[in-house]
């Protein structure tokens, strides 16, 4: 490499944190050099991962690759790997935290980047960090059809929020063949919140407060993912992985369903048409949780429905319940005592 060249690169890496959007003009001004000359030492060190690149044409924006706040535009094609781009865009940043806090996110960024590519239907993903006092913010996101419009089409669901309920199941997947649809269940138990935005329905999963609620959402196009990884977090990923796998043969067993997310439109009784919402593809598990919090009442055709004729079907499955407040206790205590 000529003195010239190496000169130019270091001020390229000098001087980009300041000017992400005119560097090229810079170099041009600086070394009287053409535009396409600039462009070809920006490229250079896109190439030794020195850089990176964000936005088209008028929106281009330079930066360092090992600066922390990132905003980052890939195109969604055969060749996005979601380890690659971790590796490029992540790893030396967040090989800072702690260990525990890093698998949670390599964890969560190659589940979920892999997921954009084989299940949106999108051409660009966005990805984005933002290091704050309290922890880190990492946002995924596509322009693909919408995660919950994709489960509606291909599982044939009537409502995009039966498609959330069935996102919250974990084993729901709209290619068997290559997944297993355990990415966003466990990916949701693993940061300290979660939040999934897509088909304008916004669910959080807030693991601080041990609370998880859905509502409306802006984002109409695509799919939107935001994790918040405290800088206090000391969940270990392994833990998250144990406390739903059986002991014996490590196989992803144990779900929880917040009973609430089966209520569609206006409905208010809590009925045996949604506990069928709720139990199907729950076969699949050994152990199941019902959470009950936000419902106060349920009905009897609701309590057959799960506690007589699926446990019937199938006795070897434990379904338990919890959160239930006094009159939902009552009536399935009494649905048991009629059994």
């Amino acid at each position: 490499m000529s003195a010239k060249s190496s000169h130019i690169k270091a001020y390229i890496l000098s001087h980009v944190a300041k000017h992400p959007e005119d560097i090229a003009a810079l170099v041009c001004k600086r070394f009287s050099v053409s535009r396409m000359t600039a462009v070809r030492y920006l490229q250079a060190l896109m190439f030794e991962k020195k850089i990176i690149k964000s936005g088209k044409t008028y929106d281009t924006r330079y930066y360092l690759a090992a600066a922390k706040n990132k905003s980052i535009d890939l195109p969604i094609n055969e060749n996005l790997e979601e380890f690659s781009v971790f590796a490029a865009y992540f790893d030396a940043e967040f090989s800072t935290m702690p260990k525990n806090q890093y698998r949670i996110c390599e964890y969560c960024c190659t589940e979920l980047i892999n997921n954009a590519k084989d299940h949106s239907q999108g051409v660009h993903l966005h990805l984005e960090t933002r290091w704050l006092k309290s922890g880190l913010v990492i946002e995924i996101a596509d322009d693909g059809v919408g995660i919950f419009e994709k489960l509606k089409r291909v599982l044939r669901l009537t409502d995009f929020q039966e498609g959330l309920l069935a996102v919250t199941k974990g084993k729901i997947t709209t290619d068997p063949k290559n997944h297993t649809g355990e990415g966003i269940f466990f990916s949701s138990r693993a940061v300290d919140r979660f939040v999934i935005e897509a088909n304008e329905i916004c669910y959080t999963k807030d693991n601080i407060e041990n609370d998880w609620f859905y509502e409306k959402s802006a984002v109409n196009k695509g799919t939107k993912i935001t994790l918040l990884i405290r800088d206090d977090c000391t969940r270990e990923l392994k833990d998250i992985f144990s406390k739903y796998t059986s002991p014996e043969d490590y196989r992803f067993d144990k779900t929880e369903i917040l009973v609430e997310l089966s209520k569609l439109g206006d409905e208010r009784y809590i009925s045996r048409s949604q506990a069928k919402r709720i139990l199907t593809d729950l076969d699949r598990f050994s152990r199941i949780v019902l959470d009950f919090r936000g419902i106060e009442t349920v009905g009897q055709g609701f309590v057959d429905e799960v506690f007589r004729v699926f446990q019937n079907k199938f006795p070897d499955i434990q379904m338990t319940y919890r959160n239930a407040n006094e009159n939902v206790t009552f009536m399935i205590k009494r649905g048991l005592q009629r059994d």
